[in-house]
């Protein structure tokens, strides 16, 4: 097969399947892809460029600039407005590519803030929650499922991929911590 067309099928595949570590295959293609823009962009300012496109150019400036700003510290979850931002992201990636666990800081403010003392949780992460002061109890993750009530933490990936925790899908989150952590209060 001829190398080109493999190079790209390799992304399309992994673009188009959802598959749970699809994006680590495709990672080294981002050096490689910034290399090529940056030569593209110095072929355009060599020919005098269009208004038109300096103008496009500084836009999608500013918009990776805005994007970058507002979703200030939730770098990891991540999604840009074409896919649906990062309230989408459960919905586009699983697991590490998207939730490593990393608002479990934000779910101890969460929980000051609301003066909840205790949680039952369902995360993902190697992090010890009480590190962070959060009082919790491990939601178990039993088949078949035994629904709970109370307050509820349920990350992303659990909510996923887990399928002990399909149970909660039939209720709305009452808030969500970032964009990871869900907080359900089940009567």
């Amino acid at each position: 097969m001829d190398p080109q067309i493999l190079k790209l099928l390799f992304p399309l595949y992994f673009s188009i399947f959802k598959l749970s570590r699809g994006i680590r295959y495709i990672l080294p293609i981002y050096p490689l892809l910034c290399v090529w823009i940056g030569q593209l962009a110095s072929r355009v300012k060599c020919r005098a460029p269009r208004p038109a496109l300096q103008w496009s150019i500084l836009f999608l400036l500013i918009w990776y600039a805005g994007a970058s700003l507002w979703i200030s510290p939730h770098y990891v979850a991540y999604i840009n407005e074409i896919g649906g931002g990062p309230d989408n992201g459960i919905n586009l990636l699983s697991e590490s590519d998207f939730d490593w666990g990393q608002e479990m800081k934000g779910l101890r403010s969460y929980l000051d803030e609301k003066k909840i003392d205790r949680i039952k949780l369902a995360y993902f992460s190697t992090a010890d929650p009480a590190h962070y002061g959060i009082k919790y109890e491990s939601l178990p993750c039993e088949t078949p499922p035994k629904p709970e009530s109370g307050f509820i933490a349920a990350s992303a990936t659990v909510l996923q991929v887990w399928g002990c925790y399909d149970w909660l899908k039939s209720y709305q989150p009452v808030d969500k911590v970032g964009y990871t952590i869900f907080i359900y209060e089940i009567p």
